[in-house]
């Protein structure tokens, strides 16, 4: 007999094993940054026969006989039924299920996906969506979230923050002697973000709510947020997600919800080995914006940096040409195939990811689907050894 408080893990296989009666916790483990979803799924297994599991997500009881010889098919679980159980309980243990939910809805992709989960899992009446575009924003987008809302039936406001943008502006001018548009552009990006940020604390103090955060995976591990902007909320719903985990996510919640509420339009098609994209990530705070991750190739490094592959043997991977499949198919994709290229998108990665620890400490609470996520990671701020990495990185350059 084994009792357990089993987390999910969405990379995990189901493995039955034994003569047991395997009795798990179903809810949420709270962690502090780390928000674990246990998953349930117990079972009766004897004799190399499944008799009886439960499913998983949901509470269950039963009596089972281990001597009875029919067998039952093993149950599946779903990543969107984690997230949905996990938003549930969380907003039920932290805020007793009455507060409405605020959420910034752009029209990109992350903010769809965490908006229709949202709703998937507390219903529209409860969620709060605000589109707060700039002179940057493009057509597209905000047509989008205004579908979006009305598809989910959710609350929803839209208006312009450009005299927002400009009144910090000019402020940083009048008032400090700093022009904050002279040099670089991202100045005037983050000042857009944190006036998003302000704006959402504002409308979650009105109307008695919080806020969710809608940073991805990748996004926090490249720092590709503003501190007191896009990183605001009670809770990160998609921070243990890559943007590719996302692509199937929103197809999966079209299904459920029998019609289009993510916008299809934001996911890429894939023809002939090249990528389409009609609408391609964008965090629109500049004229023809997009963002600089490259697409599946770094969605893997986020993704098992750390977890089943290292730096140091990505090097060697490459220097050998042992490296997976399907991970050597975006190499090429993206042109890395030349060692050059392969190193210094390698350096920016690494680079990046290394300089915005900081970030990564201040980011919400997240709703972790991995046994290890960003969450559990320890950022210590500090330079690391790197002779290994520099000796390889010169065997590649010489390839």
């Amino acid at each position: 007999i084994n009792i357990d408080a089993h987390p999910y893990d969405m990379e995990e296989a189901n493995d039955l094993y034994g003569n047991v009666v395997y009795v798990n916790a179903v809810g949420m483990q709270n962690q502090g940054k780390n928000v674990m979803v246990m998953q349930g799924g117990s079972y009766v297994h004897n004799q190399r026969k499944l008799l009886y599991q439960a499913p998983y997500f949901q509470a269950d009881y039963a009596v089972v006989d281990i001597h009875a010889q029919k067998e039952v098919q093993p149950q599946k679980k779903h990543l969107l039924d984690a997230l949905t159980l996990g938003i549930r309980e969380f907003d039920k243990q932290i805020f007793n299920a009455k507060m409405p939910w605020i959420i910034g809805l752009s029209g990109g992709l992350d903010s769809s996906v965490s908006c229709a989960l949202l709703a998937y899992a507390l219903g529209a009446k409860r969620v709060h969506g605000f589109n707060m575009a700039t002179k940057y924003n493009r057509d597209t987008t905000i047509s989008n979230a205004q579908k979006e809302a009305a598809a989910l039936g959710i609350h929803y406001h839209d208006g312009s923050i450009q005299m927002l943008v400009d009144a910090s502006r000019d402020t940083f001018l009048k008032e400090y002697g700093f022009d904050a548009q002279k040099d670089s552009t991202l100045v005037m990006e983050n000042i857009q973000a944190r006036a998003r940020g302000y704006l959402l604390g504002g409308f979650a103090g009105i109307l008695g709510g919080v806020i969710a955060n809608n940073g991805n995976k990748v996004e926090y591990m490249l720092g590709y947020c503003t501190l007191y902007g896009d990183s605001v909320g009670a809770l990160s719903l998609i921070g243990d997600l890559t943007k590719v985990q996302l692509f199937a996510l929103a197809e999966e919640l079209n299904k459920r919800f029998a019609k289009e509420v993510v916008p299809m339009n934001l996911l890429p098609v894939l023809e002939e080995n090249k990528l389409h994209w009609e609408m391609a990530p964008s965090a629109e705070l500049k004229e023809d914006q997009y963002d600089p991750m490259k697409w599946f190739y770094h969605d893997y490094l986020v993704d098992n940096l750390g977890r089943d592959l290292d730096v140091l043997s990505l090097m060697e991977g490459y220097l050998n040409h042992t490296l997976e499949e399907e991970l050597m198919k975006w190499i090429k994709y993206y042109q890395l195939d030349e060692p050059q290229s392969f190193i210094e998108d390698l350096d920016w990665f690494l680079n990046t990811a290394s300089r915005n620890g900081f970030k990564r400490l201040q980011t919400p609470p997240m709703l972790c689907v991995h046994k290890r996520s960003l969450a559990s990671q320890i950022d210590a701020q500090m330079q690391v050894d790197r002779t290994q990495y520099e000796q390889l990185k010169q065997r590649i350059l010489a390839m």
